[in-house]
C-alpha cells in the first residue's frame, strides 16, 4: 500500500490482521506475478489506493510528502517491472486542484510512456484539470445506486426495481 506519509510497504506484515496472498503481496510473490503475466505478453499496472484509504490523500498535503510519493511508487514500478499505474483516490472528496495537479505532474513524468490510470467518484472539476496527464480516467458509477432504502435500478444494480430493499 501507498501510506500517507507518501511511502509504499510491501513485503510480509504489511497488514498483518489480512492473510490473503493477494491482499499482502510479498516481493517473491509480486515477482512472480509481473513475470508470469509478461511471459503471456500481458501488461501489468499496480494500483494504489481504493476504497476504505481515507487518509491515502494525505501524502499530497506537502511538496516533499508529493516527491517522496512519486519516488516511493517509482521504486516499486521499476524493481517490479510494471507497466503502469492505477490510482485510486476512493474516497476523492478532499482533492485539491493545485496539489494534486502537482503530484498528478510529477507521476507522469516520472513513469515517461508508461500508463497512468486512475479511478475517481466524484470531484469532476479535479480530474478535468489532471486529465491530460493520465492514459485512462474511470469513473466509478457502482455507489450511486444499492441496496438502501430510496433508490431504484439502476445502469448497474440489480435488474428488478420492484424489490424492497427495506422489508425485513
Amino acid at each position: 500500500p501507498l501510506n500517507n506519509d507518501g511511502l509504499v510497504r510491501t513485503g510480509s506484515g504489511v497488514d498483518p490482521i489480512v492473510n490473503e496472498n493477494y491482499m499482502n503481496p510479498t516481493e517473491a510473490r509480486l515477482t512472480a506475478m509481473v513475470e508470469s503475466a509478461k511471459s503471456r505478453g500481458k501488461e501489468v499496472i499496480v494500483s494504489f489506493g481504493g476504497a476504505g484509504n481515507e487518509g491515502f490523500t494525505n501524502f499530497l498535503s506537502t511538496e516533499e510528502l508529493r516527491t517522496q510519493a512519486v519516488t516511493s511508487i517509482m521504486e516499486v514500478v521499476d524493481r517490479f517491472g510494471f507497466d503502469g499505474v492505477d490510482i485510486d483516490f476512493e474516497p476523492d472528496r478532499n482533492l485539491e486542484l493545485t496539489t494534486f495537479r502537482d503530484f498528478s505532474e510529477k507521476l507522469r513524468t516520472a513513469l515517461g510512456d508508461r500508463q497512468l490510470i486512475s479511478a475517481t467518484q466524484r470531484n469532476s472539476s479535479v480530474w478535468k484539470g489532471v486529465e491530460d496527464l493520465y492514459n485512462h480516467i474511470n469513473l466509478m458509477t457502482y455507489d450511486f445506486s444499492g441496496a438502501w432504502g430510496g433508490w431504484q435500478v439502476w445502469h448497474n444494480s440489480s435488474l428488478l426495481s420492484n424489490v424492497n430493499f427495506d422489508s425485513t
